[in-house]
């Protein structure tokens, strides 16, 4: 399915969506999807279009699913700090070299029909926004979006609340959050450890008394949820 979605992706994202239009893809996340489909709104928006077109009997549970997270996407791209000229030249960059397009937005779609949250879907987007502006490498890319698939929802708030003040030693942990911080150890988020570190713009120098703190792709990807 994604060699039919590649073009049409590459045309949503790369190119103006209408007031109207973009007004509606923010709400197909949050809202019903069944008026807009028949009234077929979501017609006129290329990958959306291709999506109805290859589904034989109807828009199953499967496809609204992806429906809701590709608007999450879109929303998100639509809301970073791109410029025209950015992806302008992005979009040359594709058109000239269509396996380039075919290994970058690719690996978008299958991220997205993979995913199971909106939150993650959402995060994708800044990550691709981030990488087209040049802020992250495509391997930095590949790692956020592969550790992101792996957050559950709550995951977020922990890792927002550690990077904003670490945990300290003495302070009371219950079994339900310490769980969640072990899991963000486990993706290479959180690290119990006392030296400075540093990444980019983001410093954390943890005192004597702290013990859970980010680390350096767990700031990685808080900056990217604050910015755009």
């Amino acid at each position: 399915m994604e060699n039919e979605l590649i073009p049409a992706f590459k045309d949503t994202i790369l190119n103006p969506i209408e007031t109207n239009l973009g007004d509606t893809i923010m709400d197909i996340a949050e809202l019903g999807l069944d008026s807009i489909l028949q009234e077929g709104m979501l017609r006129d928006v290329p990958v959306f279009g291709t999506i109805f077109s290859l589904c034989k009997t109807g828009v199953n549970i499967k496809e609204r699913h992806l429906i809701r997270k590709t608007a999450k996407f879109i929303t998100s791209f639509n809301q970073s700090e791109l410029s025209d000229e950015q992806i302008k030249a992005y979009r040359i960059e594709l058109e000239e070299d269509p396996k380039k397009a075919e290994k970058e937005l690719g690996r978008v779609i299958i991220l997205l029909d993979r995913m199971m949250e909106n939150q993650q879907a959402y995060l994708l987007g800044r990550f691709y926004s981030a990488y087209i502006r040049r802020a992250i490498s495509w391997d930095k890319f590949i790692e956020l979006s592969e550790v992101n698939m792996r957050m559950f929802q709550n995951d977020y708030a922990v890792l927002d609340s550690i990077a904003r003040k670490p945990i300290k030693k003495n302070e009371e942990i219950s079994d339900k959050r310490i769980y969640q911080i072990q899991r963000l150890q486990s993706l290479g988020l959180v690290m119990e450890k006392n030296n400075v570190i540093r990444w980019g713009d983001f410093t954390n120098e943890p005192s004597d008394d702290e013990r859970f703190v980010i680390t350096p792709l767990g700031g990685a990807l808080f900056s990217l949820m604050e910015r755009d």
